[in-house]
């Protein structure tokens, strides 16, 4: 039995929305008490990429959502753009059990930041394609400007420790997009920031920088 698999079926049967859960391999197929039953495929890896995801996601076998079981982990581009053509949902722990609790399909789930991000940038005046690095970093393409590559911080306030795990966990990117509206980065934030060669930008900045 794959033990990442039956360690989140513990943590779903908790839910009082779960009636219970069947554990075939790292595939979850979870009864429901009133949305029809689903299935979560399992990972447990570092980067999640399109190789990972297809054997879930392939046929009349494909699962309602791949959950990946470490939090430092991350779904790369390739992967999320997998899921999105075959309509599965993605996340950790905390966004499967939100999509389980409040959809019956869970490839209508969508990460909330991420997917707020996507559409304040579509709607820029100066960008003309995005691309998903990865489930926090995305490539912005702008008219007659310098491409730049955007991380989305939702966190209430980044520290320079947040900024340095930043990098230490998505490699590179150009702007730090603070998108909580509450957002207040420390001043050595911005100076972790600033010498690795990053702009930390609340939300309405990040949108103004683009401009220019």
């Amino acid at each position: 039995m794959n033990s990442s698999a039956q360690w989140i079926s513990e943590q779903l049967n908790k839910r009082d929305f779960v009636t219970s859960i069947e554990v075939d391999g790292n595939r979850l197929s979870i009864v429901r008490d009133s949305r029809p039953t689903a299935s979560v495929g399992v990972l447990s890896v570092r980067d999640v990429t399109a190789a990972d995801v297809l054997p879930l996601v392939e046929g009349v076998q494909s699962v309602d959502f791949v959950l990946n079981k470490p939090k430092t982990g991350r779904f790369m581009g390739d992967a999320l753009e997998l899921l999105e053509l075959k309509n599965v949902g993605w996340g950790g722990l905390g966004d499967a059990i939100r999509a389980l609790r409040d959809f019956d399909r869970l490839g209508d789930y969508q990460e909330r930041e991420l997917t707020f991000v996507m559409r304040g940038l579509r709607q820029h005046g100066r960008v003309t394609s995005l691309t998903l690095l990865d489930d926090h970093r995305i490539a912005v393409v702008r008219q007659g400007l310098p491409d730049r590559v955007v991380f989305v911080g939702s966190m209430y306030q980044p520290t320079a420790e947040t900024v340095r795990d930043a990098i230490d966990r998505y490699g590179d990117f150009d702007l730090f997009a603070a998108t909580n509206p509450n957002s207040d980065p420390t001043a050595e934030a911005i100076e972790v920031a600033a010498d690795a060669g990053i702009q930390m930008l609340k939300w309405r900045e990040t949108l103004a920088a683009l401009y220019r």
